[in-house]
């Protein structure tokens, strides 16, 4: 019996140890995935998006700079022209209340708040250094920094790109990361652009022209394992410039030159694919030539992908029409009477839900030829009239036939309209 037993039991230890190599060799030619390896993240099924919105013009202690607010407001209107974004999920943070512990606690409440499935945000625009590396964990002996509001004419209160990766590190979801700033040995270059940087007298002068925030975060990814910056799976990081160049303001452009082309990009030039969405990578993918393109900055902005497929940022919604109500007006002068129609017009979502602020145009024929258009208001109803026509005679006929429907973010999809033209007769008297 005991003979049985170890018999048995060497049996099931080789049936263990074989399988285990075999699936350890599989895993390793790519052709299957350890169940053992997938990690439930603990989502809700739902992709809510959420952002922390950063912007610095008028620091306490450092140089001031011009258009660091409109960058963050311009980011923070984009997103809200698509229905993926709410303005309850997104943390505004300008000036004074851009403190590093304000910008800290904004990141612990998104990341508080978010599950597995979500996307999260950071934006920054704003100056940027290098300090020295007092831990030793940089191979270049220098921590790349952001500069909150209370940053000290010293360098103090920065937020290194170790504290920034371990504060977004709470955030199970995929993380987007924009940074519209540099480090660099200048303030001002040319007449219209301004360089986005602060310098540091502890650090030579040509180190500081050969790094900057965001180039650092990927060159370190090449160099060891990184466990608290930026560069990680399910990140995805949009940096304004690489290492021996300076991230700019325009006065032209009343932005930063960055910023200003990821912006454009939002509103829907640079959906490469067609799908009426733009990812991060699709954005940067827009901006980087025509950042490096602009003169006299010469910006060569960076990008770190760490997502497998396309990390969406802005998903468009569709619209239709859901119904046009036709009435007539009519108003008497003396013998004459002019009557004109009126087509109310109802725009609504795919939920059926009324879309606000969408331009409605369209064609009136038969009675009268003339064009129309208007925004639709809160009950995503517009009302388009035609010109008067005198003493018109009855079984006249006005037709009011859409031609387009237009919002920012939005997609008109006609094909889904439960009526795109309607008619109203003149009765007889």
């Amino acid at each position: 019996m005991k003979i049985k037993i170890i018999l048995l039991s060497i049996i099931l230890i080789f049936i263990v140890v074989f399988n285990c190599g075999c699936l350890q060799f599989m895993e390793e030619l790519g052709s299957i995935t350890s169940p053992s390896l997938e990690v439930d993240r603990g989502g809700d099924g739902t992709v809510t998006y959420r952002a922390v919105i950063v912007g610095i013009e008028d620091y306490q202690s450092m140089t001031d700079l011009s258009y660091t607010i409109d960058d963050a407001e311009d980011m923070r209107n984009v997103l809200l022209a698509y229905t993926n974004w709410n303005d309850s999920n997104i943390q505004f943070l300008t000036d004074v209340d851009a403190s590093k512990g304000e910008i800290e606690s904004a990141i612990s409440t998104m990341a508080t708040l978010e599950d597995a499935d979500d996307v999260c945000l950071f934006f920054f625009s704003g100056h940027g250094s290098r300090i020295p590396d007092d831990d030793d964990e940089e191979v270049d002996s220098y921590d790349e920094v952001i500069c909150p509001w209370d940053t000290t004419k010293e360098l103090g209160n920065v937020i290194s790109d170790d504290e920034l990766g371990t504060w977004l590190a709470a955030c199970q979801g995929n993380v987007v990361v924009i940074l519209d700033t540099c480090m660099s040995g200048g303030f001002t270059k040319g007449i219209e652009e301004t360089v986005k940087a602060v310098p540091n007298p502890q650090v030579p002068k040509d180190a500081i022209a050969k790094k900057h925030f965001g180039e650092g975060l990927v060159e370190r990814l090449k160099q060891r394992p990184i466990s608290r910056d930026l560069n990680k799976t399910g990140y995805v990081v949009l940096m304004a410039c690489e290492e021996d160049k300076s991230a700019y303001e325009s006065r032209r452009l009343k932005n930063g030159v960055f910023t200003y082309y990821i912006v454009e990009g939002l509103w829907g030039p640079a959906d490469e694919d067609g799908d009426n969405n733009v990812s991060a990578e699709e954005d940067f993918y827009y901006a980087d030539p025509l950042v490096r393109q602009y003169k006299p900055t010469n910006q060569d902005p960076q990008l770190w992908d760490g997502d497998e497929g396309d990390l969406m940022l802005v998903i468009a919604s569709t619209m239709h029409v859901y119904d046009i109500a036709m009435d007539l007006e009519t108003v008497t002068h003396g013998p004459n009477t002019f009557i004109n129609a009126v087509a109310k017009v109802t725009i609504v979502d795919a939920s059926d839900i009324p879309v606000e602020g969408a331009t409605v145009s369209g064609s009136w024929t038969e009675a009268t030829t003339d064009t129309d258009s208007g925004v639709t208001d809160t009950n995503g109803q517009v009302s388009l009239e035609s010109d008067k026509v005198k003493n018109p005679a009855s079984g006249t006929i006005f037709t009011f036939t859409i031609d387009n429907v237009i919002k920012e973010g939005w997609i008109y999809d006609s094909t889904e309209n439960v009526q795109t033209s309607d008619s109203i007769t003149v009765p007889e008297e």
